[in-house]
């Protein structure tokens, strides 16, 4: 099974809206979104295999706070005013792509898009496979 932003870029359902919005083509926005059509699409082969992917990955940022505070006092004291700031950065960056597609998306394709089922938790649950879950490597190909 391979996952990636070729899927996006060659699927027919994709293709024009990948090259039409930058915000797509990122290495995570597109693929984020075709994975949550996927997974809610019956029909798609693809739907057995992102269902059966974990509901949530524990991502720091996302901890309740009774769980921050415990892993932030098992920094280093020195480091434990750093953690808040870092953590709402990385919420932010989720949140400011989330709002860079969906509601473009909504917008430009009434139709097909609605917001009601590409919700930010729905999102974030993309982003968060796609980045637990890739690695990436450059490749020079030489003649």
């Amino acid at each position: 099974l391979l996952i990636n932003v070729a899927t996006v870029r060659d699927d027919p359902f994709w293709k024009d809206k990948y090259r039409d919005m930058k915000a797509m083509q990122d290495g995570v926005g597109g693929l984020a979104m075709w994975m949550v059509r996927e997974a809610m699409n019956e029909t798609s082969d693809w739907r057995p295999y992102l269902c059966s992917l974990p509901r949530h990955v524990a991502l720091p940022i996302f901890y309740p706070q009774k769980k921050l505070r415990k892993a932030t006092d098992m920094l280093p004291e020195a480091q434990q005013p750093m953690l808040d700031p870092i953590l709402q950065s990385h919420r932010d960056a989720f949140e400011v792509k989330y709002l860079s597609l969906v509601p473009k998306l909504v917008q430009r394709y009434p139709g097909e898009f609605h917001a009601k089922d590409y919700t930010f938790e729905r999102y974030v649950w993309a982003a968060s496979m796609i980045m637990s879950r890739s690695w990436g490597r450059n490749v020079t190909i030489s003649e």
